[in-house]
């Protein structure tokens, strides 16, 4: 068997293999209440697990836990290290900007478009998803009653268009302009395939690259 024989099997396999990753799907279970937050990421045989209560992250391969590493367990900076680290952060900052350069009015690069942009991306996605369960009752606060009619406003333009792809779901959002914490639960199993994530990070790609040119105009005309 000659070389290009050989080369020609091997990218045959290949393209199989990776016609057979994008078809594969990936499974997501949350749970979220006020006793307990997880989120596990399933996908063949591997399983990625985030556990709020317990604070740790795992990694396991049927079944078999591999790896483990805890998180949210950083020390918090005293108070005298906060103020140094700040003045730190506000002397480089400093040394950093121009004469004559404002740093504030340089406008955010994150715009409108850019909110248009990935508001119809996540409905894309949304409209990808398979919806095995989802249960969610949840009422929406905030410090800010303004805020929170914001919130609640984009809450209901993510999960709703969720509900109504499937009867499995059953949904409740309220919003509560007089406490300032949420409350409520969610309980969730979701698949979408590879192939869905691996479209939609082309496009996030493509548009980002399509950003660099008129953000490096504006910044030659500042």
């Amino acid at each position: 068997m000659s070389a290009l024989s050989v080369l020609a099997y091997v990218v045959l396999a290949l393209a199989f293999l990776t016609a057979l990753l994008l078809v594969s799907w990936l499974r997501f279970e949350g749970l979220w209440d006020a006793s307990a937050a997880r989120l596990r990421v399933r996908w063949t045989l591997i399983r990625l697990e985030v556990d709020g209560r317990a604070r740790d992250f795992n990694v396991a391969i049927s079944g078999r836990r591999l790896w483990t590493r805890a998180i949210f367990g950083a020390r918090r900076p005293t108070r005298r290290e906060g103020v140094d680290s700040e003045d730190r952060t506000v002397t480089a900052n400093a040394k950093k900007q121009k004469p004559g350069h404002d740093t504030t009015s340089s406008g955010a690069s994150f715009g409108v478009p850019s909110l248009l942009f990935y508001r119809r991306l996540a409905l894309d996605l949304i409209s990808r998803v398979r919806v095995d369960r989802f249960e969610g009752h949840l009422r929406i606060a905030t410090p800010d009653p303004a805020l929170t009619g914001i919130a609640y406003g984009a809450a209901c333009s993510v999960f709703y268009p969720l509900a109504a792809r499937s009867r499995r779901v059953e949904l409740d959002l309220q919003p509560d302009f007089v406490d300032a914490l949420p409350s409520g639960r969610i309980d969730f199993e979701l698949r979408v395939q590879l192939a869905s994530l691996a479209f939609l990070g082309w496009r996030v790609l493509r548009y980002e690259r399509s950003r660099r040119p008129r953000r490096a105009s504006r910044r030659r005309k500042e």
